[in-house]
């Protein structure tokens, strides 16, 4: 998905739980989203941000990394946020 895309596609993501995403904008994080982002999801009973973290490690599993510049959606962020927690 294009990064231009991300702005509408989260918001009907998060429509549901009567949360908006001003992506086009100031790209502010509200409180509620953080709430939303650190709570339980109801159909796998796992942490969001685990969920959030295997997604972008199965992403950045499917490339080979031999041209950062074709892999627009595949970052190592999750190894930052995966230490981050442990002192959480």
């Amino acid at each position: 998905m294009h990064r231009n895309d991300y702005h509408d596609r989260v918001n009907v993501l998060l429509r549901p739980f009567n949360v908006n995403f001003d992506g086009k904008g100031n790209k502010n994080v509200s409180e509620e989203m953080f709430e939303l982002l650190d709570a339980v999801d109801e159909r796998s009973n796992k942490e969001r941000k685990m969920l959030a973290i295997e997604r972008a490690k199965r992403n950045y599993n499917l490339l080979d990394h031999r041209n950062p510049a074709s892999e627009e959606s595949s970052t190592t962020v999750f190894k930052l946020v995966e230490e981050l927690l442990k002192y959480v």
